[in-house]
Order: C-alpha cells, then structure tokens, then sequence
C-alpha cells in the first residue's frame, strides 16, 4: 500500500526555476530534501512541500529515510509519454549485497524501475556490478526508446521503495532524485554528478566542475591525490551550499567546516561566497607515522581551492586519529597539521606551516582557523605531524 506525504502545494504554473541541478535547466522533477524535516519536489505541474518525511542525514544534508519496513512513498509526477530519460539518483543501501527496489517512475509511457543490482524498464533490463557499500552513491541512468502505440493506464508519479514480485523493500537512504526527460549531454551530467558529491561527499574518478563549467578538483592531474575527497563550497546556479563535509574513509574519518562545525549543514552559521570552493583529497597512503621524517603520517593530502575568495575562509579540519599506528614505545606527543604551501610534497622546506591541534577524549584531533591556498598558487599539501611533548 503507498503512502501519500502530507504536502502543501506552493504553486501550479509552467515554472520556470532560477535554481537547478548543478546548473543544468529543463529538468521535469526535481525531488530533494529542505530541512531537517521537509522534503520538496519541483515538477513542471508545481512545487510541493512534504512536511512529514522521515528524513535523516548524509554528509550533514537531509535524505529520505527508508527504513524497509514502511508503505512504499507515492510522489506526484506527469511523466506523460517519455521517449527519453535522464535520471540521476543518490542513495545510501543499508544493506549492500541484497536486491532491493529503490525506485519506479510510471507514466503513459510506461515504467521505468531501478533497484540495487539492476534497472529496468518495459523493453529491456541491464545489470550493473559495483563494489557494494553501505557509502552514498551516484546513480545515473540514461536511454531513449520508441514509444509505443498503446499508453499505459498506470497511475502517474514517483514511487520510493516500490514493492514488485516478490522484491523486498528498500532499506537505506535516498537523498535527491532528478528527471530528465531528454538525453543529457556529458558536460551537463558532469556538472549534475559534480555539484551532488560535493553535497554528499561521494568520490568521483573524473574532474569536477560548477555550473559554469569551471573545474573545482582536477582529477586528471592529480588521480593518485584523488582517494575519498570531501569538500565545501557554494554554487548558487545549481543550489549547493555546502557548508561541511566528511570524507568515506572509515579507517581515518575527517571532516572539514567553515567555521566551527555543526550538527548538521543547515545549522552552520558560516558565510561562503558564491563560486567559492575548497576540495581535498588523498593519496590513500599507509596510516603510519615516518619516523625518519619528524613524525609525519605517510599519508599525503591535496587542497584545491577555486573561487575569488576562498582563500579568505577561515575553516576547521577534525580527524578521527584512532587508526593512526604510533610506533611501539613512542611517549605521548602532540599533533600538528603540516601544511606545504609550495603543494610539491617537500615537508622539510622553509615553506610548511604547522599548526597545533587540539585531542579529544574519544581520539578526535581538531584544528581552528586553517586559511588554504595564502599564496593564491590554488593548492596546498597536508599531512599529519606527531611530536613527543
């Protein structure tokens, strides 16, 4: 049985959005979470505001929160006769490695559905194999197709969590759906997939970009630098405001924030320039100290820093140092965040700073009023530095 969220209609017009999916406009539904507790949904027929979502967090943003128990999720959307569709999806699976519907999209034309392992639709299905995880993930789906003779007399909309022959309920969490009903082009995909893990700290294997075009991470330059990047910034063309975000890694968790660090990133007081941006990744380097280097993790760090004034942000860095291997009979020390200016890797030139943090009794080292990028080069390297006090 579908359940129908509570919704209040804001407007039923041809709307035309001053906002859209990393930029890209002519989308035909838009479904997204607001706030802690609401969730909206932009279609061609109106907007609508869902007030009792079950809503909870991925990388610090709202998310549908589906919890493989409850009535499938019914939103309205007229997808009419699609002949063509770009659908692009962020989901978290609770439970990696079962099949599970994630959702199905009816229309006259038909039914589109996309579950864990597959997506099908009423011509074809394709498979797809990729590590299974319980971390957020970019699904894009993309096909045009003859239309039929026959329209289909399915019910019109959206359907979270759908429930077909015998499938089981998704459990997990899904974060924003977007449709399309034309084929996009790849530098519109890369824009779209760019701005959402930006918002949902998803590492990308291609270059990322704002609505503009511009690459904020270069990954074709730096891909051995490129292992669970994270990052902040605003791109108001596409409405991303990202104001804190979490690495993937469970072995060394690290989060970055504009400011102090909040609950969650609407609560985040800080203020960041539109077209501002500050992304880092890693080399996925061995979590140990090197001894013969004054301390220093093996692991190497890369920011990348884009935007007029994002060299200005005053920002703070907090790492999870449990799973640091501190050599065997090694006093007490303390932390400090090495940062090479010069961005080449030389941690023993006059050109790294350090900066002392702060230990945590539950192993989080935090460190406040990091500045990247003082001498507008776009780039610095990072590590961590440990000193016996």
């Amino acid at each position: 049985m579908k359940k129908y969220l509570s919704l209040i209609v804001l407007l039923y017009t041809n709307t035309i959005f001053s906002q859209a999916p990393g930029g890209v406009t002519g989308f035909a539904a838009w479904l997204k979470a607001g706030d802690e507790r609401s969730y909206s949904l932009e279609a061609r027929q109106g907007v609508s505001n869902f007030t009792d979502a079950p809503t909870g967090l991925m990388n610090y943003n709202g998310a549908l929160q589906l919890d493989g128990r409850r009535d499938n999720l019914f939103f309205p959307i007229l997808a009419g006769k699609l002949s063509q569709a770009t659908v692009i999806v962020v989901y978290m699976d609770d439970e990696p490695g079962k099949k599970r519907l994630v959702w199905q999209l009816r229309g006259k034309f038909g039914a589109i559905q996309l579950s864990t392992q597959n997506v099908v639709n009423d011509f074809d299905s394709l498979s797809f194999d990729f590590e299974q995880s319980q971390s957020p993930v970019i699904n894009t789906y993309i096909k045009s197709w003859k239309t039929r003779g026959a329209e289909s007399d399915n019910e019109q909309g959206l359907v979270l969590a759908p429930v077909e022959n015998g499938d089981m309920v998704f459990k997990g969490k899904l974060a924003e759906y977007i449709l399309y009903d034309r084929v996009l082009k790849l530098a519109e995909q890369r824009k779209i997939e760019s701005s959402l893990a930006i918002k949902y700290g998803i590492s990308l294997k291609k270059n990322y970009v704002n609505s503009a075009g511009k690459t904020t991470w270069n990954y074709e330059d730096y891909k051995s630098s490129s292992s669970n990047i994270l990052g902040i910034g605003r791109d108001d063309a596409a409405a991303l405001y990202q104001k804190q975000s979490m690495s993937g890694d469970p072995k060394l968790p690290m989060t970055i924030s504009s400011g102090s660090l909040a609950l969650n990133n609407y609560r985040n007081q800080a203020t960041i320039s539109d077209q501002d941006f500050i992304v880092i990744g890693d080399d996925n380097g061995k979590l140990e100290l090197n001894e013969i280097a004054e301390g220093l993790l093996h692991r190497r760090w890369l920011t990348q820093v884009s935007g007029n004034t994002a060299y200005l942000l005053s920002t703070e860095l907090s790492i999870n140092v449990k799973g640091i291997l501190i050599p065997q009979g090694n006093p007490k020390g303390k932390y400090f965040l090495a940062i090479d200016r010069n961005a080449d890797g030389n941690f023993s030139n006059g050109s790294t700073e350090y900066i002392e943090g702060t230990i945590s009794k539950d192993n989080i080292v935090t460190f406040k009023n990091i500045h990247w990028d003082k001498d507008r080069s776009g780039a610095d390297r990072f590590t961590l530095a440990y000193r016996v006090v």
